[in-house]
């Protein structure tokens, strides 16, 4: 009678794979004689890079031949170097049994990856005391070819397998099996991948090489994409029984382009290569790449390092080293700079000139830049800034002592003013840049000085600046012609004793001062938002005094007024430099001693700007070219683009423009839309400075 026994071993172990090997040809040499069955289990194993789930052995006797048993393994999961395979599953139905091993002629070994489609792949195995040998091939008839082979022999084994995947449908069927939702389309290419090791106990060297022909494809953000790539990735490693490995790297773009949000790089027409040599800590899970030399034919070369951190919330960068030799700016810009900053809402500018760069960074420790500029240029595509011929050396530096840095740089724009030539030094330590001595920014017929700068967050988006300084005694006719005005009289000049930039937001903490038609204008409270975005955002109160109306009247073609002019401008909003909201007043200053009179095109402006309002004068208005008034005024409060207008005080179904008095021939007038559009309001003023000069009849 034959009995019904099953030997279970189950277990857990970090040993190698040989030790459960081992146990398993134990456990089959073993009297098999009415035995039905063994069973072996192993909750984990555990190697460099790889780790193992569930592992189950069944073994079913043939009960007319015991040399030939039917052999199933289960395997739960297998994580190799991150990818992970689940549900592994080999069976051998003419299993070979004998005292020299297990032999697996024509198994079959199926398995899942993160899709839900099970890969089943032909296996031969054998498994002996002293050797082993295991040969997987598959090949779907439709353009994908694996072959794998791995044997040993007295400790010594060695393994190789090559995968051609010469059809886009078996590489998109391949990554959807590696990657599920996020694999990336396939559209077309070829694609080969060959891996050679070899070792003892342990792995101890080995070759991997990667290749793509035309291959594109694309990810469902549309933020990582390649067109026709042409690649080539050559890595030969090699370990002992520690956890560090060795190896060499080199990746060449042949042909095509490759799109990694926001660069684009193109092997056109030399190929993009760089080559590594480094370590890779399994224990520490970390990288360090000792020597880094990339060439972009073209564009740039150069050289370097870094040392990675891989942790649960990503990867770190600990040190980082950077030698770049002169190069030209202008293919870097175009290739690397311009495509960051306007992904980041930074602006498209074009630059040129030449530089050089030396970087070594550590995190925690001693770090040190040097930054060499000649004649660099930057020219803002929205023509809101310009720098020219800027030259100097930048140095920076943590944890030691930091040469100065020296700038200077012939002509900068900004916006429509130009300043002229200068030069600046300071010490750029840690993350702050101080300022060592003050400078001088030319600016029409004044200057700008510059007595204290300090800049915090040199380099983070959330860099933050002060400064303290003056605007000397600049001619107005100078500032009006650079601005497109009408030529104003008189000067502009501003103490600025702290001013501040944070979060894109500019702060001025004193008050500018404008001399200008004999009269005083003060700016308070500025601040310009987003001053280089797609929105520029300024807030600023203004207050005028003792401004003269004779002056200010001629500078337009509007007619004469004779008198002084006061008034605030209040919670102004400029958004993109268009008026958005403000509480304006002007108005005649109590006890104004001056002359009151206005022309008859004067009149005939306010009328206009008033909206169809009305004059009334004495009888005498036709037979005079000006008349004289006590007051005059006018109010606007632009709320969502309408303009609440007044007067200097209510009227008979409206408010007073101009309150006649004095002497006769006197006038009043009286405006009636104390509502009006805001466009319409701009197109009055426009029209009322552009009247023909009237006719009184």
């Amino acid at each position: 009678m034959s009995r019904r026994v099953v030997e279970r071993y189950t277990c857990a172990t970090r040993r190698s794979a040989n030790a459960l090997l081992g146990v398993l040809l134990i456990s089959l040499a073993v009297d098999t004689n009415g035995i039905e069955g063994m069973a072996l289990e192993v909750e984990r194993l555990v190697g460099s890079g790889w780790h193992a789930d569930a592992l189950s052995v069944q073994i079913a006797m043939d009960q007319k031949s015991a040399a030939r048993p039917r052999m199933s393994v289960g395997l739960g999961a297998l994580n190799l170097l991150g990818v992970e395979l689940r549900d592994l599953h080999l069976v051998c139905p003419r299993g070979v049994l004998s005292d020299t091993g297990l032999e697996c002629p024509r198994g079959r070994l199926s398995f899942a990856a993160k899709s839900n489609t099970d890969l089943v792949v032909p296996v031969d195995l054998l498994l002996a005391p002293d050797r082993f040998h295991l040969h997987l091939h598959s090949s779907d008839g439709r353009g994908a070819a694996f072959d794998a082979k791995a044997q040993g022999h007295g400790g010594v084994w060695r393994a190789s397998s090559i995968y051609r995947l010469h059809d886009p449908g078996a590489i998109a069927a391949l990554l959807r099996a590696l990657f599920d939702n996020r694999a990336p389309a396939v559209e077309e290419g070829q694609a080969e991948l060959e891996l050679d090791v070899s070792g003892s106990d342990a792995v101890t060297q080995g070759k991997l090489s990667l290749r793509l022909l035309e291959l594109s494809l694309s990810d469902s953000s549309g933020l990582n994409a390649g067109e026709r790539v042409s690649l080539a990735l050559n890595i030969e490693f090699r370990g002992d029984e520690s956890s560090i490995w060795e190896f060499e790297a080199s990746l060449s773009l042949q042909g095509g382009g490759v799109f990694v949000a926001p660069w684009f790089i193109a092997a056109d027409p030399q190929p993009v290569s760089a080559d590594f040599r480094g370590r890779f800590d399994t224990a520490a899970m970390s990288l360090a790449l000792d020597t880094v030399s990339v060439r972009h034919p073209g564009v740039l070369e150069a050289s370097g390092g870094v040392t990675l951190s891989f942790t649960q919330s990503g990867v770190q960068i600990d040190a980082l080293k950077v030698d770049m030799p002169r190069h030209r700016v202008r293919p870097i810009h175009h290739s690397y700079l311009a495509p960051w900053f306007l992904a980041k809402a930074l602006g498209d500018f074009e630059a040129d000139g030449s530089i050089s760069l030396a970087l070594d960074w550590r995190r925690d420790g001693s770090s040190r830049m040097a930054l060499d500029l000649d004649g660099l240029y930057v020219l803002d595509a929205e023509s809101r800034f310009a720098l020219n011929a800027l030259s100097g050396v930048l140095r920076w530096g943590r944890g030691r002592p930091v040469e100065p840095t020296r700038l200077q740089w012939d002509a900068l724009e900004l916006y429509a003013f130009e300043l002229g030539a200068t030069a600046l030094e300071g010490e750029l330590h840690d993350t702050r840049f101080t300022l060592s001595e003050p400078f001088t920014l030319p600016m029409l017929d004044g200057v700008i000085e510059v007595v204290d700068l300090d800049v915090e967050q040199v380099f983070s988006s959330q860099a933050s600046w002060r400064f303290a300084g003056s605007l000397g005694p600049v001619s107005m006719p100078g500032v009006s012609r650079t601005l497109g005005w009408p030529e104003f009289s008189g000067t502009v000049s501003a103490t600025i004793p702290d001013a501040q930039y944070s979060n894109g937001r500019l702060s001025l903490g004193g008050d500018v001062e404008i001399e200008a038609f004999d009269g005083r204008i003060v700016v308070s409270g500025l601040q310009l938002e987003d001053p280089f975005g797609l929105v520029p955002r300024l807030r600023a109160d203004v207050s005028l005094s003792e401004v003269s109306l004779g002056l200010l009247t001629d500078t337009f073609s509007f007619g004469t007024i004779e008198g002084r002019l006061e008034g605030r401008v209040d919670d102004l909003v400029l958004e993109d430099w268009q008026p958005r909201s403000f509480d304006a007043r002007f108005g005649t200053p109590e006890d104004d001693p001056s002359k009151h009179r206005i022309s008859q095109r004067a009149v005939k402006s306010l009328a206009e700007i008033g909206g169809a309002g009305k004059v009334l004068s004495s009888t005498l208005l036709r037979l005079f070219n000006e008349f004289s008034y006590a007051r005059l005024g006018l109010s606007c409060r632009l709320e969502r683009g309408v303009c609440h207008m007044g007067g200097v005080e209510p009227a008979p179904n409206g408010y007073y423009i101009v309150k006649g008095g004095g002497f006769i021939p006197r006038i009043d007038i009286i405006g009636f839309n104390e509502r009006v559009d805001w466009n319409t309001l701009v197109d009055r003023l426009e029209g009322a400075t552009s009247l023909p000069g009237p006719i009184v009849k």
